[in-house]
Order: C-alpha cells, then structure tokens, then sequence
C-alpha cells in the first residue's frame, strides 16, 4: 500500500485502490517515482528530516512502491523493516534494493489492520495512509503506528491535502492525518514540497514520542 495517484490529472470518484494499486505495480516506473523530479525533491524533503538523526537501529517504512525511497533510507537504518499490503509492492523493492534487500524484512501488512512489530527508532508513513477507507481506519493505524514508536524515536508522515486527496477520490489527507497524530505524539519538524501544479504538493511533518 504505497504510492499517490499523481500525474493522473483528471479528478475521480470513488478510486478502486486494490485496482489501482495493482495497475501502477505492474507498470516499469510505479507512479513515477524513479523519473519525476518531483518525487525527487520530496523524497530529498523526506530525508531532509530523517537524515540529520541518523543512523537509526529499528527502523519501519510502511508502504515501499516499487522501492525507489526504501533504497535511499536502508543505508540510514541497521535493522529496517518494511510493511505493504501489496506483495507486488514488497517484490518490486527487493529487486530494486538487490544484494542488499538480504538486510531488510519484508511483511505483506497494513496497519489499520496488523500489528507492525516494534519498537522503533524510526517510522515513515509517506503518502500512503490516504489510502485507508476512512477516519476510523486512519486512526487504528496512527494508534497502532504511535505505539511501535520507542521513546525518543521519530515518526515522519508525509500527504499530500486533503483537498487533492478527495479530487483523486481518496479519504483524509495532510489535514486529516496531522490531526490524528497530532492528538497522539508531539510535533518536532516540518516541511512541504510543492511542484508545478495541484498534484504535487506534499507535506512532510516529523513527530516524536516522548523526549529524545
């Protein structure tokens, strides 16, 4: 459970995620992800959060695409575990990440549902939880995602609006999911990157759990 609906322009009704999910999984760039310099810029804004805390011991990415951002926070993390509910997602990034896919564990999980392990030090949830049916699955999976996080450790959640989300016919968004887990864990950093139009535009917000 991975990925955004971006690069697709026209608004939508209703988006079957299961369809959709597997229709970009099964495409040679999955949402676009290793091209768009968009997706670059966010994930550089991604880790423009991450990065200066690092390394990391346990680390959890919920959602991994086609792996394109799992390559880059692996060397950030000595035990990294990554969760989708798409086994094609996880296939995909093992492929991508080769020889070194042997130091990540990879789960077919979603959080509103299944439990994620833990503790970690580290948690990203990145343009992902839009997916989930509505506020109360979002808010099983923020508590579920809340109480993996060790005290002191970071949670870095990224959305795009809650506005874009609705015209891709998506529940929740930035909005929605700042207020979940602002209810839940406390604020650290922020940032937003923004691109030529309505489809891109992500908010990228760090919480913590406790002091550290």
């Amino acid at each position: 459970m991975r990925g955004h609906v971006r690069r697709r322009g026209a608004s939508v009704a209703g988006l079957d995620v299961a369809d959709h999910l597997r229709t970009e999984l099964a495409g040679a760039d999955p949402w676009s992800l290793a091209t768009s310099e968009f997706e670059r810029r966010r994930f550089d804004a991604l880790l423009s959060v991450i990065a200066p805390r690092a390394p990391f011991g346990r680390a959890l990415e919920v959602g991994c695409a086609a792996g394109v951002f799992t390559a880059r926070l692996a060397p950030l993390c000595t035990d990294l575990t990554v969760v989708d509910a798409m086994p094609q997602a996880l296939d995909r990034a093992a492929e991508r990440l080769g020889p070194a896919a042997n130091r990540v564990a990879w789960r077919v999980a979603d959080p509103s549902q299944d439990e994620v392990g833990g503790p970690y030090d580290l948690i990203v949830a990145a343009e992902v939880l839009y997916y989930l049916p509505g506020v109360d699955a979002l808010k099983v999976a923020a508590k579920r995602l809340a109480s993996a996080l060790r005290p002191g450790g970071i949670l870095v959640f990224g959305s795009a609006s809650d506005e874009a989300c609705r015209r891709w016919g998506l529940y929740g968004g930035a909005e929605t999911g700042l207020a979940v887990f602002s209810d839940l864990l406390r604020e650290v950093a922020r940032t937003r990157c923004l691109g030529a139009d309505w489809t891109e535009d992500s908010t990228i917000v760090a919480f913590s759990a406790g002091q550290g």
